[in-house]
């Protein structure tokens, strides 16, 4: 009883409640709901920009949600770190102003009913965000630990060996080293060509690269792909590591793939440059598994909100337009601080980067040909 229900419509409250049907309004009576009213697209035009329509209908849903800390400021800030402080040239706080005016109480019907005389109606379906108990976390299966465990990998070479590896008398040896994660066979080539194609002056870079192979066991046929394992700059993933407060010298063992017995070791900076795609593009999951990690009230709601079906747009516009990484979207939420074991794992492994190979194996021997282009783009952060 008394739980708010926004309405977004273009009537006003009198045309809502006439257009109601008998029963609900029954319901309406028994249950004596906080009906509240906005107009999204008067809101919007008065603005003089009718594309804030969702904006607003986001700004009036968000004040209700926020229940009794509901306040102007709180509304604004929230509404910033979801679309930034201005929005088609609008600010934030005018938004925000505009949006807290808007909302209108409807006044219930004056209609007294007895339950004996209620007509049944069809129940009511929500689309809601469910808040996500933070009590039942999964326990993750990466685990910090100490240097003793990356001794005993190397003075027990044999019991903790990697699983899949072949014997040395194999002719192409597999380095243990080559993300021991995988559990596909890797190959070390080496880049004897790197020319670039398009003159300097043009405005993409075309460019041919060329690798030795022999000595690998590399083969591949016509129409093939080389997938290629790339690591996370090192001057970036020492300043994550310090805005995070990771020593990057501390040990973490992480399992194989595919050999949940078996786990590699490897320090925390190894693992954030090589292995974990802290710079790489989040998913909607990331954003509901971070929210529970996240402490501050406010975050906590805007994660769910961006996880949810109603936060699709603003989901859209901060993966398609402002490009965030892994490593963004923890610094937007910073109350969100979930520890490096749970971290690598909702974050996941870097993926290998495919690209069409360009040779054939029968003409140029021990040697694979890539055609690559550079594709750059500046997001609104520049």
């Amino acid at each position: 009883e008394g739980s708010p229900v926004l309405i977004v419509t273009t009537w006003g409250g009198e045309e809502v409640i006439s257009n109601l049907s008998r029963a609900n309004l029954e319901t309406i009576g028994i249950k004596k709901p906080h009906l509240l009213l906005v107009d999204a697209e008067a809101t919007a035009a008065n603005l003089k920009t009718p594309a804030l329509d969702i904006v607003v209908s986001y700004a009036a849903f968000l004040r209700l949600y926020l229940g009794q800390i509901a306040k102007y400021d709180v509304l604004a800030a929230l509404l910033t770190s979801l679309f930034g402080k201005e929005v088609h040239g609008v600010s934030i706080d005018k938004i925000a102003r505009a949006s807290w005016d808007a909302l209108q109480s409807i006044p219930l019907p004056d209609l007294t009913v007895t339950e004996d005389e209620v007509v049944p109606s069809k129940e009511f379906t929500f689309n809601t965000i469910a808040a996500n108990s933070t009590d039942s976390l999964p326990q993750p299966a990466i685990k910090t630990s100490s240097w003793i465990e990356a001794a005993k990998n190397f003075v027990f070479r044999e019991a903790f060996a990697v699983s899949g590896e072949p014997v040395p008398s194999t002719e192409f040896r597999q380095n243990p080293a080559l993300r021991p994660d995988l559990a596909e066979h890797r190959f070390l080539v080496t880049c004897t060509v790197n020319r670039r194609l398009t003159p300097l002056e043009y405005n993409r870079n075309v460019f041919h690269l060329e690798f030795d192979t022999h000595g690998t066991g590399l083969k591949y046929e016509i129409g093939e792909a080389l997938g290629v394992h790339g690591w996370n700059d090192e001057h970036e993933v020492l300043n994550f590591c310090k805005w995070y407060g990771l020593n990057p010298d501390d040990v973490i063992s992480i399992p194989v793939g595919g050999d949940p017995t078996k786990r590699h070791v490897r320090t925390i900076f190894q693992a954030f440059q090589q292995q974990i795609d802290i710079f790489g593009k989040p998913p909607k999951g990331f954003y509901e598994a971070l929210s529970g990690y996240a402490k501050g009230r406010e975050d906590r709601m805007a994660l769910r909100f961006i996880s949810s079906a109603e936060g699709s747009s603003t989901f859209k516009k901060l993966s398609e337009l402002e490009t965030v990484t892994f490593a963004d979207v923890l610094q937007k939420f910073s109350s969100a601080r979930p520890p490096v074991e749970a971290l690598c794992e909702i974050v996941g492994d870097i993926k290998p980067r495919h690209y069409s190979i360009a040779s054939a194996q029968s003409a140029v021997g021990d040697r694979v040909d890539l055609l690559v282009v550079t594709v750059e783009w500046a997001n609104p952060s520049g």
